[in-house]
């Protein structure tokens, strides 16, 4: 192995680290975004049932 490959290895690893890592963000965002809309729903059902 030559240190050019050994280097484009490298980069290629933290790429998709990289892309992972937005992937990830995205998906925490997403879930944070359902949450708070379960919260309303879960309020609408409690005052429906008062």
């Amino acid at each position: 192995m030559t240190i050019t490959s050994l280097l484009l290895g490298y980069f290629q690893n933290l790429l998709i680290f990289k892309i992972m890592n937005k992937n990830i963000e995205y998906i925490m965002k997403e879930i944070t975004e359902i949450k708070k809309h379960l919260v309303d729903v879960d309020r609408i059902l409690t005052y429906d049932d008062i």
